[in-house]
This record gives C-alpha cells, sequence and structure tokens, in this order.
C-alpha cells in the first residue's frame, strides 16, 4: 500500500474518528489511499463487527438531520444514497421518519407570510412529493404544478 505504509485498519479507525462513513465510502477511502481489495474490505468487516461501522446507525441518523434540516423524502434518499448507502438502509430510515406531509405542514407553518406558490416551490427544490405539498398547502391548481415540473 502506497502512502507511507500506513495499517489500512488504522487509516479506516482514522477517518471514522472524524466522520461517520458508509462501508462503501470507507472502502472508497481506503482504495484512494492505496490499500488492496482484499485489505480494505478486511479492515471495514473488522471495523463493522466491533460495531464502529454501522450503515443502519449512519442511514438513520443522516435523514433524521436532514429531515430536520427540512428536506423531504426524495431529497434525502439521494443524499444518502450519494453516501453510499444501500437501498434497504435508506427505506428503513426513511419510513422511520416523521411523514413527509406532517413534516411539510410543519414547514408550512412556520412561514405564515409567504405565499402559496413559493413556499410549494421551496418544498419541491427541497424534495418533497407533489402530495405532501398538496397535505401542506392544499390543493395546487394546473399552474402551480407546471411551474413546479
Amino acid at each position: 500500500m502506497t502512502g507511507g505504509g500506513s495499517d489500512p485498519l488504522d487509516l479506516a479507525a482514522s477517518a471514522l474518528a472524524r466522520r461517520d462513513l458508509s462501508a462503501a465510502a470507507l472502502t472508497e477511502r481506503l482504495r484512494r489511499a492505496g490499500a488492496g481489495e482484499t485489505a480494505a474490505g478486511a479492515a471495514v468487516a473488522r471495523l463493522a463487527s466491533l460495531g464502529a461501522l454501522d450503515d443502519a446507525r449512519l442511514a438513520v441518523a443522516r435523514a433524521s438531520r436532514l429531515a430536520e434540516r427540512g428536506y423531504g423524502n426524495a431529497a434525502i434518499e439521494a443524499r444518502l444514497e450519494s453516501e453510499g448507502l444501500g437501498r434497504t438502509e435508506i427505506e428503513a430510515a426513511v419510513l422511520g421518519l416523521e411523514p413527509e406531509a406532517a413534516r411539510a405542514r410543519g414547514i408550512a407553518a412556520t412561514a405564515p407570510g409567504r405565499s402559496r406558490r413559493a413556499l410549494a416551490a421551496t418544498l419541491a427544490r427541497r424534495g418533497f412529493a407533489p402530495d405532501s405539498l398538496e397535505a401542506a398547502l392544499g390543493s395546487l391548481d394546473a399552474a402551480d404544478e407546471a411551474e413546479l415540473g
């Protein structure tokens, strides 16, 4: 391995000490650092067996944080996928969130002066589904839906 001959397990533990990573992201980081596929896989497996690496736990934590920051399910799913989390973990994490329509209603309640159209556009950009927009804002007319895409 390049990079001063550092042990993949040490590199992996150091990376996780700075930030939680998915198994796929950690494996990729180790590969970029010069670890062979077998060594990277062994380091990731060891940390997972010790509980230091847990994709399900990471997905739940990330999904919760993104939901708290006002993101809808589509945006949360895309972000988790980009972090190397698997479909099973992503789906379970999103299912564990407060329902998207309730989150959209909560956001709408904090913006009483904003127009329905502007609020709908903001929520759509943040990954909320059309049915959640409707639950939060009432029925959207054809012009609203066309503008939102």
